[in-house]
């Protein structure tokens, strides 16, 4: 049965498996799948590698049979050798009238079952799994560490009814956004502030959605924001952060000149993450100057930047940074000498097989097993 649905969640699960979730023209709620393995994320592509699959596309699918299991009671089986086609995109406008149409009163009134601690609902509890509800005020937006190349992605929002919720974010686009701005020298902090202002200031609609349940956390199914829709949008501001991208003419003069001159430490942070790009070890001596910039945020994307180039020049600098008051420029250098793979840095990462840092220890034996299978 060939169906085309509006595209209205796109979650990140564990690996590169995805979860995709859209309305038929009926607007009821359809969540395609593929067992027993799920959806995996070039499932998303087409064949030319262009993503066909993202918010408000309408996408035709070819659906075999309903695979209810409550309260995900929304799961179709796909025909896998059927590869989905794009129709067409919702105007802003359409996707913001769409989201008025299936607008939930509150996170409650979603699931038809008793949400406990504003946390999980029980498995087997409820007639569906995933709503839209109009945030009444967005509290916190939180961008963080959580662990070793791990970023915890979180939202504490109130909504219609005045309840207050603070769930994990699974929105695909959310957090390659937030990624984005991290890659391009922008503190997690400052992300997360900057994000919480401007869906303030936005129209935010909030996906709630229940993830799985797992057996060892007794069959609940949490809940989760499972996509953000803003209007205007969370990433409003898109085409400047283009201007960071790298592309093969970019000014090196002036990006050097911005490294070692500026006055404003995000914009040196920038340059450092530019000239890494590159990939070019003409810029391993004005980054190794770089590591001992005032700025942490500039000495972390200076060592990556050296990782990236991979260049033994570099080394001494980097194992500088191993002292570094600064937790995440510790890290990036130890990531970075692993990547540069000279074994004179060896004794030196060894002392952090130990850390008291799980992520630390992690990266440190990481990069000690890099430098012995140098062919790997």
């Amino acid at each position: 049965m060939k169906k085309r649905l509006v595209i209205t969640d796109l979650t990140r699960m564990r690996g590169d498996r995805v979860c995709i979730f859209g309305v038929d023209q009926d607007g009821n709620g359809m969540r395609p799948d593929i067992p027993p393995t799920g959806i995996r994320e070039d499932y998303l592509l087409d064949k030319n590698g262009r993503r066909v699959i993202t918010p408000f596309a309408v996408v035709e699918f070819d659906f075999v049979r309903p695979l209810p299991k409550p309260p995900h009671t929304e799961d179709w089986e796909v025909n896998a050798r059927y590869a989905p086609r794009l129709i067409g995109n919702l105007s802003e406008e359409e996707g913001r009238t769409l989201l008025g149409k299936i607008l939930d009163k509150s996170v409650r009134s979603i699931f038809d079952a008793d949400i406990c601690s504003k946390q999980y609902i029980n498995e087997g509890e409820g007639n569906r799994s995933l709503g839209t509800v109009r945030a009444k005020e967005v509290l916190s937006v939180k961008y963080s560490l959580k662990e070793y190349e791990r970023y915890d992605y979180r939202m504490k929002f109130s909504d219609a009814a005045g309840d207050i919720y603070d769930l994990p974010i699974t929105d695909l686009a959310f957090r390659e956004y937030c990624d984005s701005q991290r890659r391009q020298g922008h503190a997690v902090d400052v992300t997360s502030d900057k994000l919480k202002r401007r869906l303030s200031q936005s129209d935010a609609f909030i996906r709630v959605g229940l993830a799985r349940p797992f057996a060892r956390m007794y069959y609940r199914c949490y809940l989760q924001v499972c996509a953000i829709h803003a209007f205007p949008s969370y990433a409003e501001h898109r085409e400047t952060t283009r201007t960071f991208e790298i592309s093969g003419d970019i000014d090196c003069r002036n990006t050097m000149s911005t490294l070692l001159n500026d006055p404003h430490g995000s914009n040196r942070a920038r340059a450092a993450y530019l000239l890494g790009e590159t990939k070019n070890p003409l810029f391993v001596e004005v980054l190794c100057r770089a590591t001992t910039d005032p700025d942490g945020n500039v000495r972390r994307l200076a060592a990556s930047a050296l990782g990236k180039i991979r260049d033994r020049g570099a080394v001494e600098s980097l194992m500088n940074l191993l002292a570094d008051a600064k937790l995440q420029v510790r890290q990036y250098a130890i990531k970075a000498l692993g990547d540069i793979r000279d074994d004179r840095a060896v004794p030196a990462l060894k002392r952090f097989e130990e850390d008291p840092i799980p992520y630390v220890r992690g990266a440190a034996k990481t990069a000690i097993a890099k430098i012995h299978r140098p062919g790997k």
